[in-house]
C-alpha cells in the first residue's frame, strides 16, 4: 500500500509531530484520502483533513432522517443519555451540537430543560422549529455559532457522532469549553474503529 499524499506533519488532536502509521487509502470519484494513526495519542485521522460542505449535509448525507421519523428517540446514544439522565435540575441549560431535526432536544425540553441546538443542515433546523416548536436552534457552522454574542453558559453540552467529521477537533473542544459552566458536563460519542462493518458507508 502507498499513501496518496505525503505523510502529515502534525497530529490534528495532540498537535505533535509523529512518525504516523499509514493504514489505508480511500478513493471515491475525485476525492482521495489516506488514513493515518498517531503513535502518541492513538487517534486515527484521514488526510487531508477537510470537512464536507453544508451542501453535502443538506443533499447527500447518508445519515439524513428528516421527514422519515417522528418524535420517537431512535439513536442509541440518545437513548443511553436519557437512560443515564432521568431528571434534571430546574433551568438546566443543554446545548446539542449537530442536533439534526431536534427530536432529542424536544424530549429534553419535555423534561424541563432549556434547550439549544445547532446543525449545518438548514432543512433539519426548519423541521426542529416547525415540528417540535424549538426556538434556540440555529443553522450555522460551529465557528459562526461560537462567535455569537451573549451566548449563555451551558450545564451540559452534547455532540454525538460529530467530532470525527471535523478538520479542527482540538479547536472545537476548546471553544466548547468556553461556553460550559464551571463544573458542567460534556457528553460525546464517536464511532468505534473496531465496530462491525466500519467501512459500510465507503
Amino acid at each position: 500500500m502507498m499513501t496518496f499524499y505525503e505523510t502529515p506533519i502534525v497530529c490534528p488532536t495532540c498537535k505533535k509531530g509523529q512518525n504516523f502509521k499509514f493504514i489505508r487509502d480511500f478513493y471515491r470519484k475525485k476525492d482521495k484520502y489516506s488514513l493515518h494513526q498517531c503513535p502518541g495519542c492513538q487517534v486515527q485521522f484521514w488526510f487531508p483533513l477537510k470537512s464536507v460542505s453544508r451542501k453535502w449535509y443538506e443533499e447527500e448525507n447518508p445519515y439524513q432522517t428528516r421527514e422519515l421519523f417522528g418524535a420517537k428517540i431512535y439513536r442509541g446514544y440518545h437513548k443511553s443519555f436519557l437512560k443515564n439522565h432521568k431528571s434534571f435540575s430546574k433551568n438546566t441549560k443543554i446545548l446539542d451540537l449537530g442536533c439534526g431535526t431536534g427530536e432529542f432536544l424536544a424530549e429534553l425540553k419535555n423534561r424541563g430543560c432549556e434547550v439549544w441546538g445547532l446543525d449545518f443542515d438548514s432543512k433539519a433546523i426548519k423541521i426542529a422549529k416547525q415540528r417540535y416548536g424549538l426556538e434556540n436552534v440555529y443553522s450555522l457552522s460551529f465557528a459562526e455559532f461560537f462567535q455569537k454574542k451573549n451566548l449563555p453558559k451551558f450545564d451540559i453540552i452534547t455532540f454525538f457522532e460529530v467530532l470525527e467529521h471535523l478538520d479542527n477537533p482540538l479547536e472545537f473542544i476548546e471553544n466548547v469549553k468556553k461556553i460550559l459552566k464551571p463544573g458542567g458536563k460534556i457528553v460525546l460519542s464517536t464511532p468505534c474503529r473496531e465496530r462491525m462493518l466500519p467501512n459500510l458507508n465507503n
